[in-house]
């Protein structure tokens, strides 16, 4: 791979012990190479607005993104596509997502319950399934699969394991988590 230095004649080369690639130039300095430990992504990348609230990172490797403006997005290796803005997607504004190691994706919506994305399809829960509220806001899938679920009103913060919600009264006058 082509790797851009200070100056294009090169004079030595060495790597150090923490993997970096050390370039002596003939009028350039000396360079150091190193993996990249960070890749940014915005607009010029595909995606399709530059504020991003939440993401998660599915079981095949694809990264889940809610936007500042409420869309659902996904990257694969084909790049990022708006869930939010097909015929494939019910739940209106997205407000927060959560991936856990099975394959399942779910994403919380303002006023229109918890989606369950799994096989390309989705699925959802409202209060008549169990859920506190309709409103929700954050999602945290724990170490033993249980997705935790905290709303923008209310007093409840929910466990939802093995499709049963279970409820946590918060302290009164709490803030939204």
């Amino acid at each position: 791979e082509q790797v851009p230095t200070s100056h294009a004649r090169i004079r030595t080369i060495t790597e150090d012990r923490e993997g970096n690639i050390w370039v002596g130039t003939d009028g350039g300095g000396l360079n150091r190479l190193r993996r990249q430990v960070l890749e940014l992504q915005g607009k010029e990348e595909g995606l399709p607005f530059d504020t991003v609230r939440s993401v998660a990172e599915d079981s095949s490797g694809a990264i889940w993104a809610v936007l500042q403006d409420a869309q659902l997005a996904r990257q694969d290796e084909s790049g990022w596509k708006t869930f939010s803005s097909t015929k494939d997607w019910p739940g209106g504004q997205a407000t927060c997502v959560a991936a856990d190691t099975t394959g399942v994706v779910w994403i919380g919506t303002y006023l229109r319950g918890l989606y369950r994305w799994q096989d390309g399809k989705f699925t959802v829960l409202r209060r008549n399934n169990g859920l506190a509220a309709s409103s929700i806001r954050s999602l945290l899938v724990d170490r033993e699969g249980s997705l935790w679920i905290a709303y923008s009103t209310g007093d409840v913060l929910q466990r939802y394991r093995e499709g049963k919600f279970q409820d946590f009264e918060l302290p009164a006058n709490s803030r939204p988590i």
